[in-house]
């Protein structure tokens, strides 16, 4: 893979991700991927409350609804007997709309808690087409109804500046040293088109490359990587649309590189060494050498954690 990174420098960032540090993900399914190799690597992190998310605005907006008791933080809408929100993935839903408000209530009181603290905040965006109901409302998933029943509609780069300057204006006053990383998904939306999918991305990356002049922001090229560096479709699930497993890691190594100091880095690789050894399946679990095996995986458990590693179960 090393031969891949010819001509691609990305500079060290000015801040470094350690363990301990509270990291938030949202937005499209990439930073579902991100989260999982964090989560990995023992660090505490949170990621997509309401599932994927592709829309800059309906993020940006998600965000201010978080830190702001005023406002509504979704909209119910019923389909048959399932209770969905218009802000939200379809992952999200109840059977009733007591029930789904009483979740989006549990997500705010959680999410606007974490915000408060994070140390990082990771918002990977997915596309500038939005979908947008009779009412103006714009949606952050169509739920299956009918297409009638949306304007698709692409945003504007100068929208996208808009509504996230307003966000990072919101965050910076209830958390001042939060850091916020933006990048553009590389997960490649091809029902819209691939010319209309390059078009969209474009208006992103200008978008997010111009908040980059904000305090505390920086932006990481996960799609410019996939497309510019790996730039090859084995790196491509059979899909032709979302990036591989060899791909992902890439991109993580990528990102180790640019945010972790080397000590973190050598602690990622022993936290996922040591989940490598827990799920070793033991032949004999009552011979001795098992015995001293389980022991060795607790003791390293115990040390990890007294480095501020957080071990999944």
């Amino acid at each position: 893979m090393d031969s891949f990174r010819l001509n691609f420098p990305i500079e060290k960032a000015d801040f470094s991700i350690e363990h301990g540090q509270q990291v938030l993900l949202i937005g499209s399914c990439f930073s579902d991927e991100i989260a999982l190799k964090f989560k990995e690597s023992g660090h505490l992190v949170s990621a997509n409350p309401f599932g994927t998310i592709f829309h800059p605005l309906v993020i940006a907006n998600f965000i201010k609804s978080l830190l702001d008791d005023s406002v509504p933080l979704i909209s119910p809408v019923q389909r048959d007997d399932v209770f969905l929100a218009w802000e939200a993935n379809s992952t999200f839903h109840a059977y009733s709309e007591s029930e789904l408000l009483e979740k989006a209530n549990a997500i705010k009181l959680e999410w606007k808690s974490a915000l408060q603290d994070a140390s990082i905040l990771l918002i990977t965006v997915g596309t500038a087409f939005g979908y947008y109901l009779q009412t103006g409302e714009l949606v952050g998933n169509c739920h299956k109804f009918p297409a009638a029943n949306f304007e698709k509609r692409l945003s504007e780069s100068n929208e996208i500046i808009i509504a996230f300057t307003e966000m990072i204006a919101v965050l910076k006053n209830v958390n001042p040293s939060l850091k916020i990383v933006f990048t553009v998904s590389p997960v490649r939306h091809i029902k819209d088109g691939l010319i209309e999918n390059n078009q969209s991305k474009a208006r992103l990356i200008e978008a997010v490359h111009a908040l980059q002049n904000e305090v505390n922001v920086s932006y990481f090229p996960s799609y410019e990587i996939v497309v510019d560096e790996l730039r090859d479709y084995r790196f491509y699930k059979t899909d032709r649309v979302h990036p591989t497993e060899e791909a992902v890691a890439y991109v993580w190594m990528r990102f180790s590189e640019t945010y972790f100091s080397a000590a973190t880095i050598a602690l990622n690789e022993e936290v996922v060494q040591y989940h490598s050894m827990k799920n070793h399946k033991v032949l004999f679990p009552k011979s001795n050498a098992s015995t001293k095996f389980l022991q060795s995986i607790e003791n390293q458990r115990l040390q990890l954690m007294n480095k501020g590693v957080i071990i999944a179960n």
